[in-house]
């Protein structure tokens, strides 16, 4: 998932960031914090009880909207 790609390569770079310049770090934090909370309005819905997804399966975006759909 490119979101969640995204997310790690923010955690890298933050990590990074963290004995040499600490104003990029906290201002990639801030963006982290978005992400995260972005990411977890989109999954909220799509996941079970269990924490998977739904659409775990899907192979086209198409396929994930028809698994989406189906769910109760």
């Amino acid at each position: 998932m490119v979101s969640t790609r995204l997310i790690e390569d923010h955690r890298e770079a933050m990590a990074a960031t963290e004995a040499s310049d600490s104003v990029t770090q906290d201002i990639l934090i801030e963006q982290l914090r978005g992400l995260e909370l972005f990411l977890w309005f989109v999954r909220a819905p799509l996941e079970n009880s269990g924490g998977r997804l739904s659409t775990a399966d899907a192979t086209t975006e198409q396929a994930a909207a028809d698994q989406a759909r189906r769910q109760p």
